[in-house]
């Protein structure tokens, strides 16, 4: 158990315009508005170099990659349609297949150059950025004080900046990773792209436990936990389980493709979407294969799970709901783009974008599409619930924010 951190060392912004990447703007601004433009966004308090502490008053809003250490893609807040497009940001570069992080009014918002940018959840304004060096495939992870991230380079691989302070507390050199880390059993679990995976003290960085395939297994999906176990998929089409206390190896099972995402994780049940299409269902104890049901066509998206229900968007442009109990299918919706990342459940209102530069909200219990809007980009990440809100990413490098339309 060696101790890998380097306490106190910090990655100096690089950041690419009036605050980080780009500065915050609805549309391109004419020149005479330009200037107003800049001063608007220093008014703003964006502070190069440094993200801002969103304080303690009342914690994170969505402070981990599909909501919590079990992924299911659920929120507990209920926005509800019709909704409107109360801002649009740019941030200059593109994004990962992750997610916005959420704690209080602020966004953090991860990209494929390094950077997260901070933004204001009600007005879109940015209000701090920081460049970690080499890109951010995950969301990035939100606790008391502090953001912890997952970068993919040569370098240290997981860095804990303080909120508080604007420095960065520890870093580790893990190897690659192109997922979202999870807190979970009182400490950080990162998926190496080689398929091992460490656990790591919050406080400190130093290493509990790691696991390492006696096989070659790269693995770009995002660890689950339910309290006892940690559960991944590999691009070798096999699901594993690990013991979140030890790390030691509980067991695997074969899926029929590659498991690009996140397993969820709901009642003593692990649910997995695979390249080949199949949407199948474990036992999180034992790994026994409870059932399995075909889409037609292959899954990049994980599924939601909510109400004794899954969701998951498939390539084909469809949505389709199962039991969770047996996998009986439900429902099926078509939309007129490929589904490449999870379904976000809001009660009964089910929030899905497309490949096609749209945003849908159906109903959880008929699959019909209650409302639609046109995005400027590709959404390829989930969208995220916020109170009255709902925040997407746009493949154009913007951010989206949609409000209640009353």
């Amino acid at each position: 158990m060696g101790l890998l951190t380097t306490t106190g060392t910090g990655r100096r912004g690089r950041p690419q315009g009036p605050c980080g990447p780009a500065a915050f703007a609805m549309r391109p601004p004419a020149p005479a508005a330009m200037a107003l433009t800049v001063v608007m966004v220093v008014l703003s308090g964006c502070i190069v170099g440094r993200l801002p502490d969103p304080g303690p008053r009342s914690g994170p809003v969505w402070g981990m990659f599909a909501g919590g250490p079990a992924r299911t893609n659920a929120s507990p807040l209920r926005p509800s349609p019709p909704l409107r497009i109360e801002w649009e940001a740019g941030v200059g570069s593109g994004f990962g297949p992750s997610s916005p992080a959420v704690c209080d009014s602020t966004l953090f918002i991860p990209t494929l150059t390094g950077e997260v940018t901070a933004l204001n959840l009600y007005t879109g304004e940015p209000t701090g950025s920081y460049d970690f060096g080499t890109a951010v495939f995950g969301t990035p992870l939100v606790l008391s004080g502090r953001l912890v991230v997952a970068l993919s380079g040569d370098e240290e691989n997981i860095v804990s900046y303080n909120l508080r302070s604007g420095s960065v507390q520890w870093s580790v050199r893990t190897g690659d990773i192109e997922s979202s880390l999870l807190a979970a059993g009182g400490g950080i679990i990162a998926v190496g792209l080689d398929g091992s995976v460490m656990k790591i003290d919050t406080a400190r960085g130093f290493e509990i436990w790691k696991y390492i395939p006696g096989e070659p297994s790269s693995s770009r999906s995002s660890p689950a936990s339910d309290g006892s176990r940690v559960v991944f998929g590999t691009d070798a089409g096999v699901v594993k389980a690990l013991d979140l206390a030890t790390g030691d190896f509980l067991w695997g099972a074969a899926v029929g493709g590659a498991v690009f995402t996140t397993p969820a994780l709901s009642g003593g049940r692990a649910f997995v979407a695979s390249r080949d299409g199949s949407l199948s269902c474990f036992e999180t104890g034992s790994g026994a294969l409870k059932w399995r049901r075909e889409t037609g066509s292959p899954l990049y998206g994980a599924p939601a799970v909510d109400g004794g229900r899954v969701f998951v968007g498939t390539s084909a442009g469809e949505v389709v709901a199962l039991g969770a109990d047996d996998g009986t299918v439900l429902w099926r919706t078509a939309v007129l783009g490929a589904v490449g990342s999870a379904p976000l459940v809001c009660g009964d209102v089910l929030y899905v974008g497309d490949l096609a530069k749209n945003l849908y909200a159906m109903n959880t219990s008929t699959g019909e599409t209650v409302w639609q809007a046109g995005t400027p980009g590709r959404v390829r990440c989930t969208p995220v619930a916020a109170p009255g809100r709902i925040v997407v990413l746009s493949e154009d490098r913007s951010v989206l924010g949609f409000v209640e339309d009353r």
